[in-house]
């Protein structure tokens, strides 16, 4: 349970330090408030426009009403001017206009456009033309013009008066009240969206906040966490699923735990306990990573010595872990069935009944590597299959031997007997033999530096002198200092050769 918190601790805070977990965008409160006031002030800004429109659409309905009301005076006014051809006349009459402040420019033209009978302009007013045949109203954007038709007293037309009204105070009016009420629904639209996002932070983004709390005290591990309070809605709804998953996560760790501890029991159950081998002084350790690893090592006796094997399954967990248990088994039953086998010999069949298990039956795509030695009484050992290297402290010399391992991995394929050879060496009175895994030699500090097996030697070396246990122990403490974090498991097997 202990290594199953350590493993869930281990993940919590790798998530915690990954770039992607550190990356946060903004709070859904934030958001929320953000799309919230755009909506509200786009909403009222287009209101604000539509109204502005409408006011300004009425200001120049009502100056259209005043202005077609002029133009007829003046065409009535000018009617006996015209008719009568009286053209000192007709001045005078547009000159009156000038004590209308809003009229910027007036003509008069013949019936047929041709003829300009009589015109007035203010200072840097353009000139009038004729705007067709038909009395007309023409709504600029700075001014609004007015034709009306001069009718004689045969009742035909026989001129056309036009007339400017400059729109100078209703664009003023129109701009005053666009302020006016882009600032009115401005405020107004704040004091809503300031509203809402209260509002919806009470009911929503305040509740979400308690259950992301509650996610975090479970995947700190708080298993008992749940959200405590009571809601209605569709929020009501997530915050009683939120709790349901809660409990089965928490049904499911501790039965996921009792499962690894069951799997830990029985991985380290079968391992030899103070093993006795004439002639030899053996200790060894296994300190297991977060998870069941697929470290095996074993200490066979035999009458006149006994056979080590140590190996690696690849990969970690329950898988792993079963396949280590038949690596095991296989082992006991063919080195106790013919004790005076050939390592090589036993590692091949050990090959063919182990692929047609892991392959074939139970479809897994792992391997292992595995070393298995032949110890004799006189020192003589014999060894075959692939692992990592072999290291034999040499009482007479204070130096490490370096051993490699030739061969292949187990239950890759289905025969490697040709790949699979004996070798031999002999260990000398105070001599050192030491088994180890790649949990020893790959385990990186801080920096990201492996062990290696170069220190590993340094480090057999500086205590070689020493029993067996004092090496053991000097080995596994100094790769632990040295790992900064351990993600695979660390195996070691020391045995002194006593002449």
């Amino acid at each position: 349970m202990q290594r199953l918190g350590t493993h869930l601790e281990t993940e919590r805070r790798a998530n915690v330090a990954s770039p992607a977990h550190r990356k946060r965008g903004l709070s859904i409160g934030t958001r929320l408030a953000v799309t919230t006031t755009l909506v509200i002030a786009v909403a009222f800004a287009l209101l604000a426009q539509q109204l502005t429109t409408r006011e300004r659409a009425r200001l120049l309905e009502s100056k259209a009403g005043a202005a077609d009301m002029v133009g007829a005076l003046v065409a009535a006014s000018l009617s006996a001017p015209v008719d009568f051809g009286d053209s000192d006349d007709i001045r005078p009459q547009l000159d009156n206009l000038r004590a209308n402040p809003q009229i910027s420019a007036a003509s008069v033209y013949s019936a047929d456009h041709k003829t300009l009978l009589g015109e007035w302009r203010r200072e840097g007013a353009a000139p009038l033309a004729p705007m067709g045949d038909d009395e007309n109203i023409d709504y600029g954007i700075d001014a609004l013009t007015v034709q009306r038709n001069v009718v004689g007293r045969k009742g035909n037309v026989i001129a056309r008066v036009t007339i400017a009204f400059s729109l100078a105070a209703e664009n003023r009016e129109y701009r005053d009240n666009r302020i006016r009420i882009l600032v009115g629904a401005s405020v107004f639209a704040s004091a809503l969206a300031a509203l809402l996002v209260f509002l919806s932070g009470y009911q929503i983004v305040r509740p979400l906040r308690r259950m992301v709390d509650v996610a975090r005290r479970l995947e700190g591990g708080d298993l008992n966490a749940h959200v405590d309070r009571e809601y209605s809605g569709e929020i009501g709804d997530l915050a009683r699923a939120f709790n349901t998953m809660g409990r089965a996560v928490a049904e499911r760790h501790e039965r996921l735990a009792r499962e690894v501890e069951l799997a830990e029991r029985i991985q380290t159950s079968i391992l030899p306990r103070n093993p006795q081998v004439v002639g030899l002084d053996i200790s060894a350790a296994m300190l297991p990573a977060s998870e069941v690893g697929g470290d095996y090592y074993d200490v066979l006796q035999q009458e006149d010595g006994c056979w080590f094997g140590i190996g690696d399954v690849s990969g970690h967990g329950l898988n792993a872990g079963l396949i280590m248990l038949m690596m095991q088994s296989m082992v006991s039953v063919l080195t106790r069935r013919d004790p005076d086998a050939a390592p090589r010999e036993v590692i091949a069949a050990l090959n063919s009944a182990l692929f047609d298990s892991v392959r074939l039956r139970l479809d897994m795509q792992q391997h292992a590597t595995l070393t298995l030695l032949r110890y004799r009484r006189n020192g003589q050992v014999a060894f075959a299959g692939a692992h990592e290297e072999i290291l034999v402290y040499r009482a007479a010399t204070g130096r490490c031997d370096v051993i490699d391992t030739p061969g292949t991995w187990v239950a890759a394929v289905r025969d490697i007997s040709k790949a699979t050879v004996d070798s031999t060496f002999q260990l000398c009175s105070g001599d050192l033999l030491v088994l180890h895994t790649d949990g020893v030699t790959e385990g990186r500090n801080a920096e990201g530096t492996m062990f290696g097996v170069d220190r590993l030697c340094r480090e057999v070396e500086r205590v070689g002198a020493g029993s067996a246990g004092e090496v053991q122990m000097h080995i596994v403490q100094t790769v632990k200092g040295w790992t900064h974090a351990q993600d695979d498991d660390i195996t070691v097997v020391v045995a002194k050769y006593h002449a």
